[in-house]
C-alpha cells in the first residue's frame, strides 16, 4: 500500500513538474507604457517601465513603428504621480504605445503583443505592439515588440480632478494568452487636470459678488 502511494505521489509530482515547465515555455518577463508630455522629459517620447527596472532589454531600436531617441524611465510607472496638466494652457499627456519583453522555448511561439490600457476604470484598450528585435541582447528566444507612434490624447473629455492611468501587457501564443499584470492588480500611476483660466475667473467672480451681496445686507 506504501509503495503504490508512493508511486502514485511521484507520478503526481512529475505531472506537476511537467505542467510548470509547459506553462513557462513563453511569457512576458518585461514591460513599460510609453507617454509624451510637454511637463514630461520636455516632450521626448518615454517609456515608463513597469518591471525589470534599470534592464539594458527596454531599449528598442529603431524600426518602422519606433522612430528614436526614446527615453527610458527606470524609477517604475507603478504608483507613480505623472504630475498635473493644464490643457487650457497647452499642456500635454499622450499616449505613444510602449513595449513587452518576451520568452519563447520548448516549440512555443509569440505571434503578437499589446499594451492594454484604461482611465479611471474604464473599458480596457489594446495598443498594438509590433515586432522589435528578436535574440535580445544575444538571447535565443527573447524577443522585443514595441513602438512610439501611437497617439492616443489621455486628456480628452477629462474633468478637473485626479485621475488614474492603469495598463497591462498581454500577447498571444500557439498555446494561449500571455500577460504582464503586476498579478492582475495592473500598472497604475496617477496626475491631475486642473480647471481652465475662465473657470477659476468664474469661479473667483462668484465669490466676490456673494461677499459684496452679504456686505450690503449687513450695512442695510
Amino acid at each position: 500500500m506504501i509503495k503504490k502511494l508512493a508511486v502514485v505521489l511521484l507520478t503526481a509530482l512529475s505531472l506537476a513538474s511537467g505542467a510548470s515547465t509547459l506553462h513557462a515555455s513563453d511569457g512576458i518577463f518585461g514591460t513599460d507604457i510609453g507617454l509624451e508630455s510637454n511637463l514630461i522629459n520636455s516632450g521626448t517620447n518615454t517609456f515608463f517601465e513597469a518591471d525589470l527596472l534599470g534592464d539594458s532589454r527596454h531599449a528598442p531600436i529603431a524600426t518602422a513603428a519606433v522612430t528614436l531617441p526614446v527615453d527610458l524611465n527606470t524609477s517604475g510607472f507603478n504608483g507613480l504621480n505623472l504630475g498635473t496638466f493644464d490643457v487650457a494652457a497647452g499642456d500635454t499627456l499622450n499616449l505613444v504605445g510602449g513595449e513587452a519583453l518576451t520568452f519563447k522555448n520548448s516549440g512555443c511561439d509569440v505571434t503578437a503583443a499589446f499594451v492594454n490600457y484604461s482611465v479611471d476604470g474604464g473599458p480596457f484598450v489594446a495598443v498594438n505592439l509590433p515586432f522589435n528585435q528578436d535574440n535580445v541582447n544575444g538571447n535565443s528566444g527573447d524577443q522585443r515588440w514595441a513602438t512610439d507612434t501611437a497617439s492616443v490624447n489621455l486628456l480628452a473629455g477629462l474633468a478637473d480632478g485626479t485621475h488614474t492611468l492603469a495598463f497591462f501587457a498581454s500577447g498571444t501564443t500557439n498555446g494561449g494568452d500571455i500577460f504582464d499584470s503586476n498579478g492582475g492588480a495592473n500598472y497604475t500611476a496617477d496626475f491631475t487636470v486642473v480647471p481652465e483660466p475662465s473657470t477659476i475667473a468664474a469661479g473667483v467672480l462668484a465669490l466676490l459678488g456673494t461677499v459684496f451681496l452679504r456686505r450690503r445686507q449687513v450695512a442695510a
